[in-house]
């Protein structure tokens, strides 16, 4: 199997069409009202950080999957219940969109399929 690489450009498209999506379906300025403003910026503030943070590890372990530079920072047990906790969580969040975004593209291609 090919490793594939994803740039720089590639890991912020995932990560800001991840949030624009989940931002879709989860509404995070309900409770906040008229200050739901600094609640969507506290969240790209913390989104911000969240990908300079995920960038330098990146750049510094670019040869190494999530799980393998857990381990190699936290150690081999910490790193490697940290990455096994990682996988049910990217699980939980990605299955939705994908069950979603799986029955639009069947309705669609059934909808123009059967167009008079």
């Amino acid at each position: 199997m090919e490793k594939a690489k994803i740039s720089v450009i590639q890991l912020f498209a995932m990560m800001f069409m991840f949030e624009l999506g989940s931002a879709l379906v989860v509404s995070y300025g309900v409770t906040a009202r008229k200050d739901a403003w600094l609640a969507i910026l506290l969240g790209l503030c913390g989104g911000i950080a969240l990908f300079f943070m995920y960038y330098a590890l990146f750049r510094q372990y670019s040869n190494l999957p999530l799980t393998g530079y857990t381990r190699k920072i936290f150690g081999k047990y910490i790193g490697w219940i940290i990455g096994l906790s990682h996988t049910p969580y990217t699980f939980c969040t990605m299955l939705p969109e994908f069950c979603v975004t799986s029955v639009i593209c069947c309705f669609h291609r059934h909808c123009h399929k059967h167009r008079y």
